[in-house]
C-alpha cells in the first residue's frame, strides 16, 4: 500500500511538471515576435473575388514588390497582416473593397556567424533565441589562442552600417548579463587571436565575411 501511494505521488508530480513545461512553452510561443518580410522572400497574393489579379511576388532588395492590382508597394519589414493591409490599400485604387489573402511561400532563414578562434567556425541557423555565449558554445567553444575578454559582436552587418560591441566572456556572472546579449539574425560573433586596439583592425577582421554581409569597404562601425 505504501509503495502504491508513493508511485501515485510520483505520477502526480510528473504530470504537474509536464503541464508546467507545456504552459511555459505556450507562453514563449505567444511572446515570440511575428516574422517580418525581408528582401528575397516570396509571397503568394490571392484575391478571392478577383482571381485574375492573383500573383506570386518576390521582395526586391529595397523591400518593394510590383502588384498587378496596385503597382509598387513596400512590404519589407512588415508582418503578413501588415503587408495585407498595405496591399489592400494599393489595390483599392482599381478594385472596390478588395479581399486579400497572403501566403508566405519562401523566406530568408535566420542565421548567425561565429568565426575566429573557435573550434568550429561556421554559419549557423538561428532556430531559437540564444545568447552570444551560447552561439560560441555551438561553434565548439573558444580555442586556447582566443581572446575571451575581447569577443566582437557585429550587429546589422548586412545593412552596411553595422554596430560593433566588445564582449568579455571570461568571467560571465548574473551581474554581467549585459556581456551576454541575445543574438539577432545576421549577427557575427568573432573571437580574435590578439588584442584589438583600433577600428581599422575591426574592419579588416570583418572583410573575410563579405559573403555573409555587405562589402567591408562600406562598413562604418560604431563601438559600444
Amino acid at each position: 500500500m505504501h509503495s502504491f501511494a508513493k508511485a501515485k505521488s510520483l505520477f502526480i508530480l510528473t504530470m504537474v511538471s509536464v503541464i508546467a513545461c507545456s504552459v511555459m512553452s505556450a507562453q514563449q510561443l505567444q511572446t515570440r515576435p511575428r516574422y517580418k518580410l525581408l528582401a528575397g522572400d516570396q509571397v503568394a497574393v490571392h484575391f478571392p473575388l478577383t482571381p485574375e489579379f492573383d500573383q506570386q511576388v518576390t521582395l526586391e532588395p529595397d523591400g518593394y514588390v510590383v502588384l498587378t492590382a496596385g503597382g509598387e508597394a513596400k512590404l519589407g519589414g512588415l508582418t503578413l497582416d501588415e503587408a495585407t493591409g498595405v496591399i489592400k490599400k494599393h489595390a483599392s485604387v482599381r478594385l472596390n473593397d478588395p479581399e486579400v489573402h497572403l501566403v508566405l511561400l519562401d523566406f530568408q532563414h535566420p542565421y548567425f556567424v561565429v568565426a575566429g578562434e573557435v573550434n568550429s567556425p561556421n554559419r549557423y541557423d538561428l532556430r531559437e533565441e540564444i545568447t552570444a555565449l551560447q552561439a560560441v558554445m555551438m561553434a565548439g567553444g573558444i580555442r586556447i589562442s582566443g581572446k575571451q575578454q575581447q569577443v566582437l559582436l557585429v550587429h546589422g552587418a548586412a545593412s552596411g552600417n553595422p554596430t560593433v560591441r566588445l564582449l568579455n566572456m571570461k568571467h560571465l556572472t548574473s551581474k554581467t548579463v549585459g556581456e551576454n546579449p541575445i543574438i539577432a539574425s545576421g549577427d557575427i560573433v568573432f573571437v580574435p587571436r590578439n588584442r584589438i586596439t583600433n577600428l581599422q583592425q575591426w574592419t579588416s577582421i570583418i572583410t573575410p565575411f563579405a559573403g555573409y554581409a555587405s562589402p567591408a569597404a562600406n562598413i562604418a562601425a560604431t563601438v559600444h
